[in-house]
């Protein structure tokens, strides 16, 4: 066993060469003996050498378990194995070391089946009078819960598991009982049936009044409890709603610790994750909660004022990744509680909100004005529509403090502003510019501060992007102000004091008025552009100063496109710029932040200069088609193996836990994931910029951002190739490129429904949506071939089996949620996959619709296999919601147009049976598609089938006709298509309808719906000799319509 050990000590050797061949002894040895590694492995960790037997222990695990070697070693040798192992059970040995042979025994018990044993063993170290034994014991239950083995005996034996740690929670060492209030926490998580859990509910109390009476006591190891509240969070976000007959004891409980400035940083932190934890998963209850409400809120406030650098202004002052404050301090963590609070319990916070808003502001320590200030714009959101009855009093109060002669309090201004403009935007700029613009400009000229003019910057950013939207009155609210705002920012630009975060700040908000301002920014131009590209052409390489160049370069972009229409001249300057621009980008590595800033701001260029673009195409597109393709280097690897020890330049690692695992790395090759992603970013800002310009490059670019739609590894990446495929379509400078585009898309896309389809309804959604446009805007959808029309609907169809599965169970899963205000977030999150789920039925309805008007009756067998049953069981639902029977009727409309089929078998019609019985819906919507469908089937179908239904489809259509409100505005557009069913009906079968039909025409909700009815009429103006005098009067009637209610032939007869 010594030459055992030697190869341990290399192991753990510095050096790389003696690790390396330290660990291929130990492979070998696995190799050729497991059974005598095994041993030597036991033998090293009852070693007095620490570091030898907790990496023995954890080699054990690693080799022996994880990798499997142990199953080739014989049964019998695996028996004095395990006796071995719980032989080294002692209580002399140090709890680390002993964690680490927990993790050995449950993983032993795990692959040779011995849990009941092991449970047997692990009741009686729980009974043991040593507390270090004790311990182990709990950490031992808790171990076996990530083990779904080791699991179900427990959860056959849930009353002993409890029995055992009620015992541990008498024990008089708090270690021990906080160990096991931390087991008995994780054992309810690992329970899989909330009544069961419910049963032991009642040990919650025991665990808070023991959390208050440990840190009463003092006597307690810090980490210890942290893990206890760290895990009651977890409890929480598992099962909340074991808390809701105990919402007020929890609140004072975790309060009480989360104030105490004494208590350790990571303790109070941990309590608010438990607070915040029940704000997500019970809001609905904790609305009506008071207590609760009012004790959170006030430790929220309480917290905020607990400020950084609090005697330190020169401190604050400065700006630098060295006095970034973390982010659980008290600040943080009250500026989060409060934003959680109002934005998951909204309204129900504001009248005690502004209880406590004014008392801060009226207080004389400025830490409170602080605290108060700050409140008004992070409750801004989550109570917005309260915020905004009060605005003006909100204003009067805010803008004073920026004149106030604390600095903080200046900051305190600036940040609330400018979350309001986010909020209320554009109706706070258009009512209240004066005070907003007087109170950022008076900060904006505090010289010395940095801090506060950088957050007036800011400010300034938001209160310019509520000018993009509609509705903003520029013209008042931003183009008076323009000079005297581009001067104080040319100050601060041109001030030699002004440090890097500062210019960075105030080139953001350089542009951003540029982007409100367009053309109205020309008369700055000059006074701008020549200093920033000096700045630009600057040399300075240090992170800050290459960050500030890049956003440097952003504010020319935007400065570029604000101005694009501004003149000819502009446009030589820009074509100038980007000359420079490309000329720097040449000297620089795809990795610089200033090469990635130039490529950004590409597409502004692009925009102003649209053909001119066109030549620099040639240059960029090949390395960003590149970056786009680039294949995202990942390596899964246990945390301490070799692999994730060595990782390669560029890449970046994150270690998790696994349940049952152990740790675990993965790593990514972060520069190369960087480029895909930015590729992708500036293809669809190319794309929507450059239009036709872009056709030479459409087929490449289709070929690859559509493959990148489902990249599993970055939403980002996701959401930009599906946006610039989308928009792809408006490059196509022909229709048979489009034709072209629409072929390649069509393969991407069934090979993305595959997989989006089941897992993930919202991309599927979001994919059928780009699809379905594409579509629209190609004249001959055939050109995609009847092969690839039928694997799309077998896709199409898999996704809308999924949509009803989900339906059914979202249906049986609501009928279980009794108490709605504690399910809150499911039922929400229930609303939100109905609408989703509602979405893919419509646009598949739509796009199956369209097929079926390319196809027609070649597209029928297709139809009939894929989409008949699904379509027909929403519709045949006994509790189909009216969505469902909606999109149903319209897909079964489409049908019946373009393949002249109803149904009709024997002696009957199922779908003219919908027809007639949905023409008597409450719905107006749905009664107007089955009207449809009745004309539809009346002009298309077999004549001596629908004659069946014949007596039934004109009361059903009558029944519509006669509605007292049916010629409203609401339902009129309903009435006017049952009148369109009537004409059919009346032409084709029963003329002594004819008079009613004309009655109603011309048709005038429509227009759509006109055109179909008007076609009508002239079609078959020869049928209507005895009725020459009310065509007439409907002739003349129609002229006074607009043309899009008119087809061609009628404005041509018309004259």
């Amino acid at each position: 066993m010594v030459d055992f050990e030697k190869i341990l000590i290399s192991i753990l050797s510095t050096e790389k060469a003696t690790r390396q061949h330290g660990e291929a002894n130990l492979e070998a040895l696995l190799k050729s003996s497991p059974e005598q590694a095994c041993y030597g492995l036991i033998s090293a960790i009852s070693t007095s050498n620490p570091e030898i037997a907790g990496l023995a222990a954890i080699l054990f695990r690693k080799k022996l378990l994880d990798e499997e070697y142990i199953k080739t070693i014989p049964e019998s040798s695996c028996i004095n194995v395990k006796s071995s192992l719980i032989g080294l059970v002692m209580p002399e040995k140090p709890l680390s070391l002993l964690k680490l042979i927990a993790d050995d025994l449950v993983g032993l018990a795990v692959i040779n089946n011995w849990a009941h044993e092991l449970m047997s063993f692990m009741g009686q170290w729980s009974s043991s009078e040593n507390s270090t034994i004790k311990q182990f014991s709990m950490y031992l239950f808790e171990l076996a819960t990530e083990h779904s083995g080791m699991m179900v005996v427990m959860s056959q034996n849930a009353d002993s598991v409890m029995t055992i740690m009620w015992n541990a929670l008498q024990c008089p060492e708090n270690n021990v009982r906080l160990s096991a209030c931390k087991t008995i926490m994780t054992f309810m998580i690992g329970l899989s049936d909330e009544i069961i859990i419910n049963k032991y509910v009642q040990a919650l109390d025991y665990i808070l009044d023991l959390t208050a009476q440990v840190l009463k006591e003092g006597n307690y190891v810090p980490d210890h409890l942290c893990q206890v509240l760290f895990t009651l969070a977890e409890l929480t976000e598992a099962y909340p709603r074991l808390w809701k007959e105990k919402i007020e004891k929890l609140a004072s409980n975790m309060s009480g610790i989360a104030r105490n400035y004494q208590l350790a940083t990571e303790l109070r932190a941990a309590a608010i994750e438990v607070i915040i934890t029940l704000i997500k998963k019970i809001p609905g209850r904790l609305k009506k909660n008071v207590y609760f409400i009012q004790e959170i809120l006030a430790l929220g406030f309480s917290l905020t004022t607990e400020v950084d650098f609090p005697y330190d202004l020169d401190g604050w002052n400065q700006e630098g990744p060295e006095l970034v404050v973390i982010q659980n301090d008290p600040y943080s963590l009250g500026k989060d509680l409060l934003l959680r609070m109002a934005n998951f319990l909204q309204e129900a916070i504001f009248p005690y909100a502004m209880q406590l808003i004014p008392a801060h502001l009226q207080a004389p320590h400025w830490a409170n004005q602080h605290t108060g200030i700050l409140a008004i714009g992070i409750i801004s959101e989550g109570c917005k529509p309260n915020i905004r009855q009060i605005l003006p009093h909100i204003i009067s109060t805010l803008t004073p403090f920026a004149n106030s002669d604390s600095p903080r309090l200046k900051w305190a201004v600036m940040t609330t502003i400018g979350l309001l403009c986010s909020e209320f935007h554009p109706e706070l700029q258009n009512a209240y510019h004066f005070e907003i613009l007087s109170a950022i400009l008076s900060c904006l000229s505090s010289n010395n501060l940095a801090k506060v003019q950088a957050q007036a910057s800011a400010s300034m950013v938001n209160y310019s992007k509520g000018l993009l939207y509609k509705n903003s009155s520029k013209d008042l609210a931003l183009f008076p102000y323009l000079s005297t705002l581009i001067q104080h920012f040319l100050s601060i630009l041109t001030s030699p004091s002004s440090p890097l975060f500062l210019l960075q700040e105030a080139l953001n908000a350089i542009a951003m008025i540029a982007c409100a301002s367009e053309s109205n920014f020309a008369p700055y131009y000059h006074q701008l552009v020549y200093g920033l590209r000096k700045l630009i052409n600057s040399n300075g390489n240090s992170p800050a100063e290459k960050e500030v160049r890049a956003t440097c370069i952003k504010c020319l972009g935007c400065i570029i496109e604000s101005v694009g229409e501004a003149g000819d001249a502009f446009k030589d300057d820009a074509v100038s710029l980007l000359d420079d621009l490309m000329r720097i980008r040449s000297t620089l590595n795809d990795a610089d932040q200033v090469f990635q800033a130039i490529n950004e701001v590409l597409s502004y260029f692009a925009s102003s200069l649209k053909e001119r673009f066109a030549p620099y195409l040639e240059v960029l597109i090949p390395q960003i088609f590149a970056h786009a393709e680039q294949v995202i280097d990942f390596k899964f690897a246990d945390a301490e193996s070799a692999d994730a020890l060595c990782l390669d330049q560029g890449m970046s690692a994150l270690q998790f836990e696994l349940r049952g695992l152990g740790k675990k790395q993965l790593a990514i090759s972060t520069t190369c994931l960087e480029n895909k992603i930015k590729a992708c970013k500036i293809l669809y800002d190319l794309v929507s910029s450059l239009g036709v310009s872009f056709s030479p490059y459409v087929d490449q670019a289709a070929q690859i951002l559509s493959k990148l739609i489902t990249f599993p590894y970055n939403s980002v990446i996701r959401k930009y190739s599906l946006k610039a495929v989308q928009n792809l379509q408006s490059c196509c400078a022909s229709q048979t490129q489009a034709e072209l585009f629409l072929r390649t898309l069509v393969p991407n896309f069934i090979i993305a429904l595959a997989k989006s389809g089941v897992r993930n309804p919202g991309a599927c959604n979001k994919q059928l949506r780009v699809l379905l446009r594409c579509m629209k805007k190609v004249q001959n959808v055939g050109v995609i071939g009847i092969s690839s029309a039928q694997e799309l609907s077998r896709k199409l169809a898999m996704c809308l089996n999924e949509v009803l599965n989900r339906k059914n169970c979202r249906s049986h899963e609501q009928i279980n949620l009794a108490e709605q205000d504690l399910y809150e977030e499911e039922l929400a999150e229930f609303e939100e996959s109905e609408r989703i789920d509602d979405e893919i039925l419509q646009k598949t309805m739509e796009i199956v619709g369209i097929l079926l008007k390319s196809y027609k009756t070649q597209f029928q067998p297709i139809f009939l296999q894929e989409f008949k049953s699904i379509f027909g069981e929403f519709l045949y639902k006994p509790n189909a919601t009216e969505n469902e029977t909606l999109f149903s009727l319209c897909m079964f409309c489409d049908y019946v147009e373009f393949t002249h089929d109803i149904f009709f078998s024997n002696t009957s019609s199922p779908i003219v049976e919908q027809f007639i019985k949905n023409c008597y819906h409450h719905n107006p919507d749905i009664r107007q598609s089955a009207a449809y469908g009745l004309g539809l089937s009346a002009y298309f179908g077999d004549p001596t089938a629908f004659r069946i239904y014949l007596q039934e489809s004109i009361k059903a259509i009558n029944y519509m006709l006669n509605l007292p409100d049916s010629r409203s505005e609401k339902l009129l557009v309903s009435s006017e298509c049952a009148a369109g069913a009537l004409g059919k009906i009346a032409l084709y079968h029963a003329s002594e309808l004819i008079p009613n039909w004309l009655n109603w025409l011309p048709f005038k909700s429509d227009p759509e719906e006109a055109q179909i009815a008007h076609t009508l009429l002239f079609d078959n103006i020869n049928l209507l000799n005895n009725y020459n005098s009310k065509v007439a009067q409907i002739c003349a009637e129609m002229k006074t319509l607009p043309l899009n209610y008119l087809p061609e032939k009628s404005c041509q007869l018309l004259g």
